[in-house]
């Protein structure tokens, strides 16, 4: 059995005290990352589901398998609720999410998704970098979200065929 040093420092804890948190651990946003996402029916939202409820995530980043030669959606209709809901599990806590790269199969399917986040208290900032979204227009669900929150930063830059890339201010 250990006993401390009679003079001096000890690296062990009083008996019975917790470990000390590692070096940086309050200093540490929790995010929670998924890449190369194709999302075509509602079980493949089951691992960000999982994922999600593990505890009070304050970022979000899905990105979006990459383009093939069909622009296949990585968003489909019957995923879109699912994710909407899945997302829903971090209203308390999620201050900013990253859909990068992804391909909205109809504006129903962003609706969906985005409308999981309506409820988000804390929400600054919202990334769809390379979304499908100029492809679909203007979308009321986003502009909705965007207006009904706290967001400092909410923009898109979308590349599109035979379009120029560019942000949007969502404002």
């Amino acid at each position: 059995m250990p006993t401390a040093p009679a003079a001096g420092f000890a690296f062990g804890g009083a008996k019975g005290s917790a470990a000390p948190a590692a070096f940086g651990a309050a200093n540490k946003a929790a995010v929670f990352k998924l890449d190369d996402l194709s999302l075509r029916e509602p079980k493949d939202v089951e691992r960000i589901s999982t994922g999600l409820a593990l505890r009070a995530f304050e970022k979000v980043e899905l990105r979006g398998a990459p383009v093939d030669c069909d622009e296949t959606p990585t968003v489909s209709d019957a995923a879109a609720e699912a994710l909407g809901a899945a997302l829903r599990k971090c209203d308390a806590s999620l201050k900013a999410i990253s859909l990068v790269n992804h391909r909205f199969e109809s504006a129903e399917a962003i609706a969906s998704v985005l409308g999981g986040l309506r409820g988000c208290a804390k929400l600054e900032e919202v990334d769809l970098t390379n979304s499908s979204l100029a492809a679909l227009g203007d979308n009321d669900a986003l502009v909705a979200l965007v207006r009904g929150s706290r967001c400092k930063r909410c923009a898109s830059r979308t590349v599109s065929s035979g379009s120029r890339a560019g942000w949007r201010s969502l404002r």
